[in-house]
């Protein structure tokens, strides 16, 4: 019991200090995937291995069941920024969708200690038409925006691979999705996804995240349009037994609809994570 205080007590300190830490000056920071993580809070106690395992691991499984914070998923292309139906190749091809970058910001100011992710399908690095290094300038774009409105991106999951050789980190698949709860150590349970497509809610229900939020911007547009002819107010939560479903895979199902990446931040800040 003594040592479980003694973590409890370490890992919030350590979570609040990340929390307030600097932000992120370079997407190239962000970029660096590093498979383990482990709060500084938990850091140096001392603690050894818990039934054969080693001494990262135990420390990594206090911190998730005792110190897990949320994590927010969220895609890029017609969430964040504007999705005109083509890639975004330049840094001035970037136009980010009104109130997105202060959505994110009141992530980071109401939800101490949550972590914020991106996980991108980008097959135009796949496909030669943009570099790793061009990417990496349009993200560091991006960054800048999100930083000015108070806000940060923890981590950037980017699959480059092409629709006829996609890999598991390419949606619907979810291999970005695991990436990033495992870098952060969040449970699946406390995380929300917050997407366009269904290819976006199929990754979700795939890596076992049960908040689901769909956005009725970039190719949920169309959506957006014929919930408002229907008279549906949003956010709309939408279930199997739902008589308007409005088009979306029974496999997603249940989903939140939102009208676009502020209402579905200020939905998800309600849920009970």
């Amino acid at each position: 019991m003594l040592l479980i205080l003694r973590l409890l007590v370490f890992g919030a300190l350590g979570f609040m200090a990340e929390g307030r830490g600097p932000r992120i000056a370079a997407s190239r920071r962000i970029l660096s995937a590093g498979s383990s993580f482990v709060p500084s809070g938990l850091r140096g106690l001392g603690v050894g291995g818990v039934d054969g395992m080693s001494h990262t691991k135990a420390l990594k499984r206090c911190c998730r069941t005792y110190c897990s914070p949320s994590l927010f998923i969220l895609d890029r292309d017609g969430v964040i920024n504007v999705d005109r139906g083509t890639w975004v190749l330049r840094v001035e091809d970037f136009e980010m969708i009104p109130g997105a970058a202060e959505a994110i910001g009141r992530i980071t100011t109401s939800k101490k200690g949550a972590r914020i992710a991106i996980a991108t399908n980008q097959s135009c690095v796949g496909r030669g038409m943009i570099t790793q290094d061009d990417l990496r300038d349009i993200h560091q774009h991006m960054l800048g925006q999100i930083e000015r409105a108070g806000g940060r991106i923890d981590s950037i999951h980017v699959a480059p691979d092409t629709p006829d050789q996609a890999s598991e980190r390419r949606k619907p698949a979810p291999g970005m999705l695991t990436e990033a709860l495992d870098r952060h150590g969040v449970d699946r349970h406390s995380a929300v996804m917050i997407g366009d497509t269904m290819g976006d809610m199929l990754a979700a229900t795939r890596a076992g995240i049960p908040n689901r939020l769909l956005v009725c911007t970039g190719h949920g547009h169309q959506r957006g349009l014929e919930a408002h002819g229907k008279g549906l107010k949003l956010p709309l939560r939408i279930d199997s037994a739902s008589e308007q479903k409005l088009g979306i895979d029974e496999r997603v199902l249940p989903v939140w609809l939102c009208s676009d990446v502020v209402g579905a931040v200020d939905l998800a800040l309600t849920l009970k994570l």
